[in-house]
């Protein structure tokens, strides 16, 4: 992992070039934890799927690792979401690489799930409902993986930079439960948004960084926690105060 760290080093952007002393020795006892949990990955058909799922699973815990120590030094959620999508699933690409123990059919696996996830593929698309338990298809779950840790820590980095403004002194207009916000003026102007670029409640909740379900529920009763409130108004492309303040509150 030292040669990735220099490459990533002469890289201003980068997040992991960033990481102190400290943080860095946390990260390699996580790899050195990978690696070990990596050796046990073995090529025989009669277990491909253990070793997908033990894959993805060393693909999760990797990610994690990384995702918690980078938010320590990320200066904006703007910066943390791209190294999400960008930075966080090549390093790890490269880190099971370089480990040398992944045979073909799995270094695969991991190479296909990579793309479709870059390239903002749904992992399960194209494949009809009966078919997903019943066949496998290279790639889907490495970038269904990904895709999951990216929506959980993107919904993290919000409440993190909710809670920094708030921690700064800035305020939502709004009126206020404990933690939350009510406003059905905005729910309205968020449902009027979503019909306009023709997405769908999950499209904007996976923007948002929330569920489909909380979605639904915010442009049912316009009640909703402040941060998500926070990322509703960044998939929006506008600030929380400027979605309340047009919605006339």
């Amino acid at each position: 992992m030292a040669r990735k760290r220099e490459q990533t080093r002469s890289d201003s952007n980068s997040l992991i070039s960033r990481l102190t002393p400290e943080l860095l020795l946390q990260l390699d006892a996580d790899s050195a934890e990978m690696q070990a949990e990596v050796v046990q990955v073995v090529e025989d058909a009669q277990y491909w799927p253990r070793n997908v799922e033990l894959l993805c699973h060393t693909i999760r815990t990797f990610y994690d690792s990384l995702a918690r120590v980078c938010l320590t030094v990320a200066r904006s959620h703007e910066e943390y979401e791209g190294a999400l999508r960008g930075e966080f699933p090549r390093f790890i690409h490269f880190a099971l690489l370089k480990q040398g123990f992944l045979q073909e059919s799995l270094v695969e696996e991991l190479e296909q799930g990579l793309s479709m996830f870059v390239l903002d593929m749904h992992a399960w698309s194209s494949v009809p409902p009966e078919e997903r338990k019943a066949h496998w298809h290279v790639g889907a779950s490495v970038a269904q993986t990904l895709a999951t840790c990216r929506l959980e820590w993107n919904a993290k980095s919000l409440r993190h930079w909710a809670d920094e403004a708030l921690r700064d002194g800035a305020s939502l207009r709004t009126v206020q439960l404990s933690s939350g916000v009510v406003s059905v003026a905005a729910a309205r102007r968020v449902e009027a948004f979503r019909k306009q670029h023709a997405m769908t409640t999950t499209d904007l909740a996976g923007k948002a960084g929330t569920t489909d379900r909380t979605m639904r529920n915010f442009l049912k009763t316009g009640k909703i926690r402040r941060s998500i409130f926070v990322g509703i108004a960044q998939a929006m492309k506008i600030s929380p105060e400027e979605l309340l303040r047009e919605s006339g509150e």
